[in-house]
């Protein structure tokens, strides 16, 4: 055997310990999962992305609570199972293979750095936690490091755009929601003084007509069905104020009650619309713990209905 051909062997020999070296174990030396533990076992994510000059981090945090998960960071407000199902499943599809660096001068380049990054993603399960730093990638991929180590991984199959920072990304906004169908009778109290409606038949009516008075049907059961649901922009707290003014006319509040006939029995429903908050108002259903914002302009109607908009004029009935 010459010189050179051994060289050569001895060179092939050194890149395949090399390879050995940087390819984790996992079936047939393949990638495996960055994270090593299941899904049953994690109790807590906290997602940041990089603030804005000037701003502080403000992170999304999940937390699982008895059967469920709230979103910690936004009064533990429920979070949609199906909406953490999808998170658990991108965290536990992210991998590494091949280093695609090896040195903390090519992290922020990378967006998994100090300066720069996309997001940080904190796991625990049980006592156990895992921080990782995301950063976008070609195509559908994410560059992927473990906090305090040099070496960063590209996972392909998921984007940065999965792993939301936004509270509202994990809970449903719709606040309340009634079926006008089955309520029976509507009760409604502003600055205007108290508006009664009750079914009759498939529409509604007021429930006090005076003689000659003729209620516009239609008016009637287009304002019920606007008032039976509520989207809210943010949960707020658990623990009702007196700064919060729900149902308080003075504080420009309304409220809303109605009579639900379900399953053969009669269940109580509505909320109250309190003061304003930046271009919102405080809100508070009944059948709720949390207080939440919704935006002022969903609450104009219930909150300026008057009976004369329900009343159809005399020469319209002739």
């Amino acid at each position: 055997m010459s010189l050179r051909t051994a060289l050569g062997i001895l060179a092939c020999v050194q890149l395949g310990l090399a390879a050995i070296t940087w390819w984790p174990a996992g079936d047939a030396g393949g990638p495996a999962p960055l994270l090593d533990v299941e899904s049953d076992a994690i109790t807590q994510i906290e997602i940041e992305s990089k603030p804005l000059a000037g701003e502080e981090p403000s992170p999304v945090v999940l937390a699982r609570s008895g059967d469920g998960w709230v979103v910690r960071s936004a009064a533990d407000f429920p979070a949609r199972p199906e909406k953490i199902e999808e998170l658990l499943g991108r965290l536990l599809d992210l991998e590494f293979g091949t280093p695609v660096a090896l040195q903390q001068e090519s992290h922020n380049a990378l967006k998994v750095g100090e300066d720069e990054y996309g997001r940080r993603i904190s796991v625990r399960a049980g006592d156990e936690e895992t921080n990782l730093v995301l950063g976008a990638a070609t195509s559908k991929s994410v560059n992927v490091r473990l906090e305090g180590e040099q070496d960063v991984y590209r996972s392909s199959g998921v984007s940065e755009w999965g792993f939301s920072d936004t509270a509202s990304s994990y809970y449903d906004p719709l606040y309340v929601s009634a079926a006008p169908t089955e309520i029976t009778a509507l009760t409604v109290r502003n600055g205007n003084g108290v508006l009664e409606f009750r079914k009759e038949g498939e529409s509604f009516t007021l429930a006090d007509l005076a003689d000659g008075e003729v209620v516009d049907a239609a008016a009637v059961d287009r304002f019920v069905a606007a008032v039976t649901k509520l989207r809210m922009t943010r949960p707020v707290t658990q623990q009702v104020e007196d700064v919060h003014g729900l149902g308080d006319p003075e504080a420009g509040g309304a409220r809303v009650d109605w009579t639900l006939e379900a399953e053969d029995q009669s269940v109580a429903g509505g909320y109250a619309i309190g003061a304003v908050v930046e271009s919102d108002r405080y809100a508070k259903a009944v059948d709720s713990q949390f207080v939440v914002r919704v935006l002022e302009s969903a609450t104009t109607q219930l909150r300026n209905a008057d009976r004369q908009e329900f009343l159809v004029e005399a020469a319209e009935t002739e």
